[in-house]
């Protein structure tokens, strides 16, 4: 048995020429292994770019429908992004994993299932993990706690009332904002608490019935960057592994 997550991310940017805006999404597939005798598999895929709306692609079809764009960086180095995607790539981790970090502290079953199920409980064990990370750096305690809330609700296997809670605990921070009703970049409806950052905001949507994650993203300077949740649960189901991989 596995825990099995599947994510997909987007990333915007202006084309070279700043004519229109490209979207370049990926795939992360991780298979976290439940018996610690048996590997962890990564398997990441870049799926493409594609213009990032309506608009862009219209602007788009006007300079002649590119397939590929390069920009200007180290000589000889410069990164260039294509519409085809590239063929999947697995990496293999041994041991015992755990269930991810909180706050860079790795975290096993049954730490998760020992989190609080109360905001008050869970920004009370919260706190003393994102300070411990800073050393003797000055801490904004509040944007830290909405960073790692957000990273517990969309990479960790917490209990339903452990994700209801980190999900108040962030509604109650200052400087938040419940945003009610809001579609995600995959189309999914989902109730969103946003937070307004120096040069734009972010934002966590869930849903608002199952109180499962869905997306985080932000948008810095007019260009959107998201994870989305597709997937996550206990399978028996094998990693689909690219050929010569075992």
């Amino acid at each position: 048995m596995a825990l099995h997550l599947l994510h997909d991310a987007g990333k915007q940017r202006l084309e070279p020429s700043g004519r229109y805006t490209l979207e370049a999404r990926a795939s992360t597939d991780i298979w976290i292994a439940r018996d610690g005798g048996r590997p962890t598999w990564y398997i990441t895929q870049n799926l493409g770019v594609q213009p990032a709306t309506p608009q862009d692609e219209q602007a788009w079809r006007a300079a002649g429908s590119p397939s590929s764009w390069t920009y200007s960086g180290v000589p000889g180095r410069a990164p260039t992004l294509r519409t085809k995607p590239d063929e999947p790539v697995a990496a293999r981790q041994d041991g015992e994993g755990s269930m991810g970090t909180l706050a860079n502290k790795p975290m096993t079953r049954a730490e998760l299932a020992k989190l609080p199920t109360t905001p008050e409980g869970l920004r009370e064990y919260l706190e003393p993990l994102v300070t411990e990370q800073h050393g003797t750096e000055p801490v904004n305690a509040d944007a830290e706690l909405y960073e790692t809330g957000v990273r517990l609700l969309m990479n960790l296997p917490a209990s339903p009332e452990t994700r209801a809670a980190a999900y108040r605990m962030l509604a109650s921070l200052p400087g938040t904002t419940a945003e009610g009703q809001v579609t995600d970049p995959l189309g999914r409806t989902g109730q969103a608490v946003s937070r307004r950052l120096a040069n734009g905001t972010d934002r966590i949507i869930v849903d608002a019935e199952t109180g499962e994650p869905l997306t985080f993203e932000s948008t810095i300077n007019g260009m959107r960057t998201f994870e989305a949740i597709k997937k996550t649960g206990w399978t028996n189901e094998e990693p689909p592994l690219p050929p010569g991989r075992q």
